[in-house]
């Protein structure tokens, strides 16, 4: 009897996992499209290029700083806004660890619990834009990271009383 069962379940097994492979082994299956490469144009010269997706730009004061953005909705609804119009900033520096100023609008939010870190920089309350010098633990949309300046040449840039933080599409 043993022997009848332990049969039927490796019978009822092996056909379960053939039917569940979804495996098809027909020849004539298409292959899958290769991947699109990016759009390319052609120069003046007739040159070919390449175009590259845009991307935000951050400006403080005039000065442009290499940035790494996330990739979530609100960067992508913050790159969609500045292709119509130039975002422009005036922060404050609140704390003594950070500079903040309100959006023209508000942006999704995806909060969470964190600790930043100089050169963070976040979405609060979703429509307040906050740049850090310093460090703080609280609840916020990450935005992006300030890449190549030391906390000490972050507190030059961003620790005056107020600074302009324009953002547009590059």
């Amino acid at each position: 009897m043993k022997k009848r069962v332990l049969l039927s379940l490796f019978l009822s097994m092996g056909v379960l996992l053939t039917a569940c492979s979804g495996q098809v082994s027909d020849a004539n299956t298409a292959a899958e499209p290769p991947e699109t490469a990016p759009e390319s144009e052609k120069t003046a010269e007739g040159e070919e290029t390449t175009e590259q997706p845009e991307t935000l730009v951050l400006s403080i004061n005039g000065t442009v700083l290499d940035v790494q953005w996330e990739e979530n909705e609100t960067v992508s609804e913050l790159l969609a806004y500045v292709q119509n119009e130039n975002i422009m900033v005036n922060t404050t520096r609140y704390g003594g660890f950070e500079q903040v100023g309100s959006l023209p609008q508000r942006f999704s939010r995806n909060d969470a619990q964190m600790i930043t870190g100089p050169g963070d920089i976040v979405l609060y309350s979703g429509n307040q834009l906050v740049l850090f010098f310093g460090s703080n633990s609280w609840s916020y949309t990450k935005l992006g990271h300030i890449k190549g300046m030391s906390a000490e040449e972050l507190s030059e840039v961003l620790g005056a009383d107020s600074a302009i933080v324009e953002l547009k599409a590059g």
